[in-house]
């Protein structure tokens, strides 16, 4: 696959999984040693174990340094000369890469994920850093200055980060990417708050090709890593009512007279699924119990706290925002829950959930939002006083919000989970 880039043309091997997509796609970024056959066969495992396209690609010609020892080079005379990790040009060049990917065929181009072995590491991590739209990136072995440490709470991707205890520069490495700069670098994120994994190995700055166990551990934790987070579901809607269209908008809410219960925002999925929103494990003992009829309208009022006058005026104005991001009416499910999502796995396990929706609980109202990508961690930072929780935002009342804030995060989590889980008939 021949892509033109800044100071010449990149040349990619692009690995795809049986079966016919759209499959989610990881770039892959070589190393200071340069691309070799080592990193063809790579994609071709990580793509049949994590069922992804995997495109290994030379993002610059040549190879130099101790780790070239390691791999068997493949020549691409046409590529940029070697970039700094951190500079323009590799950002360009990368770009460049990413964008010729997302638009292949059978790929979906709103999922990319990256993985870099050293300085693709680092060119991988710059590209989370200044552009985003990244779902996932997996750093092997890659360098962590200080200036990188400082930047952790810039990250906007989840990352796992692969390192060798006894990197140096015997076989490839340098100080930057000794092991007590990754784990600084880990436990910058942390404090932070980003979805972070770690694993360090016994071995060196190259052990992924110049150790078979840690190789095969590799390719077994990057595929259980992009499952988690770049899982395939297939949504089909479910009626309201027997015999009515389809509700593909389903939303849950207050109606003028009935109490939703707290529980009405979370969702029977399963722990190990990431892309629906799931429960902590600590609660989901509390959901093995007899289903809620989503056709049975409930007419008794719940035996929870009244909510305050102000929480009702509150609920009646988030409902209208939710109406008008969803072009739906709210339709009751059960004494609370109203217009559920029902998925489907191709393992063919199925179960509900919400589009989006809203509740009182306690002294607090909560609304379900999928807020993960750059643009809605954006819209978070200038929303007000809240609390954000996994897929729920808590927040006193409006009164301590930007309402219009609100709203574009609804549609933006709306639009966000109808990309992700497109359903037939779907724009």
């Amino acid at each position: 696959m021949p892509v033109p880039a800044p100071g010449g043309t990149l040349t990619a091997a692009v690995a795809r999984p049986p079966g016919e997509g759209p499959f989610p796609v990881l770039v892959l970024l070589h190393g200071t040693h340069g691309i070799a056959r080592e990193y063809v066969r790579f994609a071709q495992d990580v793509s049949r174990e994590s069922a992804v396209v995997a495109v290994a690609g030379c993002w610059f010609r040549g190879g130099q340094g101790a780790g070239m020892q390691f791999v068997t080079p493949i020549a691409c005379p046409d590529a940029p000369d070697t970039p700094a990790a951190t500079s323009d040009e590799a950002l360009e060049i990368v770009g460049a890469l990413v964008t010729a990917v997302r638009e292949r065929p059978g790929v979906r181009g709103d999922r990319v994920a990256l993985f870099g072995q050293s300085r693709g590491g680092g060119a991988a991590l710059h590209y989370v850093f200044e552009r985003g739209g990244v779902w996932v990136a997996v750093l092997n072995s890659t360098g962590y200055p200080q200036e990188v440490v400082d930047r952790a709470g810039a990250v906007s991707a989840p990352l796992l980060l692969l390192h060798g205890k006894a990197d140096s520069p015997a076989d490839g490495g340098s100080e930057r990417t000794a092991v007590d700069r990754a784990r600084k670098f880990e436990h910058a994120l942390r404090r932070e708050g980003k979805p972070v994994k770690a694993v360090y190995f016994d071995g060196g700055h190259n052990g992924l090709f110049a150790d078979a166990k840690h190789y095969d551990e590799s390719v077994r934790l990057i595929a259980a890593f992009l499952k988690e987070y770049l899982a395939k579901v297939t949504w089909t809607a479910a009626a309201a009512e027997p015999g009515a269209a389809p509700d593909r908008g389903g939303m849950s809410a207050f109606s003028e007279f009935e109490l939703p219960e707290p529980r009405q925002v979370s969702l029977r999925v399963r722990r190990r699924t990431h892309n629906g929103p799931t429960l902590p494990a600590d609660q989901e003992s509390r959901w093995q119990r007899p289903k809620p009829n989503p056709r049975a309208r409930a007419s008794t009022r719940t035996s929870r706290p009244e909510p305050s006058p102000e929480q009702l005026a509150d609920c009646k104005a988030i409902m209208a925002m939710c109406k008008r991001v969803t072009k739906q009416q709210p339709k009751m499910w059960g004494p609370s829950i109203v217009g559920s999502y029902t998925y489907r796995y191709e393992s063919g396990h199925s179960g509900d959930a919400f589009l989006t929706g809203f509740a009182v609980r306690g002294k607090e109202l909560v609304v379900s939002v999928c807020a993960e990508n750059p643009e809605q961690v954006d819209l978070l930072a200038r929303l007000g006083r809240h609390k954000m929780g996994k897929v729920c935002l808590y927040f006193k009342g409006l009164a301590d919000l930007d309402v219009k804030v609100l709203e574009a995060l609804i549609a933006g989590s709306v639009a966000e989970v109808r990309c992700r889980y497109p359903q037939p008939g779907d724009a």
